[in-house]
């Protein structure tokens, strides 16, 4: 798993997102934000890219849980992909990040996604989620440690800035839209390593 994926985050050119996405089905417990609740995942093959009027979604993890009132359900996080060759953040000023074009277009179209899905009676029966609430944000996965930020940024600006923006970010979604990348990923299904550009948190 480990050394098929490492080829794709490491590619320099091309669009991979649609050859990692395979990957995701061994990332679940990552994906699902409360896993410990869960008493089984719904086969990832089955809920890939579903169809609403607002467009497909990228990834959805579905579990079987036992919920905050110990009641057995189904729950589902909605996750907006990109390739791993799209820059995360571009610089705004010299001392400011900004989302790149790619970012703003996963967040909008995650949203919508999710403004549809969640009250779509259609979209819930399709995976038997019987609460609205059980349809929830995930997050976006975009980019590697080598695009994050500016590659023409010093370690230690790249550092700063990164802190910042993440910290912005954070704040703005209240945590409700986790903001990964591919070697969050990598990492989770395979072996550690150190990558060349881990310097960035």
């Amino acid at each position: 798993m480990y050394g098929g994926l490492k080829p794709l985050i490491d590619a320099r050119s091309g669009n991979t997102e649609d050859r990692c996405r395979e990957y995701l089905q061994y990332a679940s417990a990552l994906l699902f934000k409360d896993p410990w609740r869960v008493l089984s995942y719904v086969d990832p093959a089955t809920v890939t890219e579903y169809r609403l009027h607002s467009g497909d979604s990228d990834y959805i993890v579905v579990a079987k849980i036992k919920d905050e009132l110990d009641r057995e359900s189904v729950r589902a996080y909605l996750w907006e992909l990109k390739a791993p060759q799209c820059p995360m953040f571009v610089k705004e000023t010299i001392s400011r990040l900004c989302p790149s074009k790619y970012l703003y277009k996963a967040i909008n179209q995650l949203l919508h996604f999710y403004s549809e899905s969640e009250v779509s009676g259609t979209f819930r029966s399709a995976f038997g989620i019987v609460r609205q609430e059980d349809v929830r944000l995930g997050g976006i996965i975009i980019g590697c440690n080598r695009n994050k930020v500016p590659s023409s940024l010093s370690r230690t600006d790249a550092k700063i800035l990164y802190s910042q923006v993440t910290y912005a970010w954070d704040c703005l979604f209240e945590n409700k839209i986790r903001l990964l990348n591919w070697e969050k990923i990598l990492d989770w299904i395979g072996p550690k390593e150190t990558h060349k550009d881990e310097q960035y948190p």
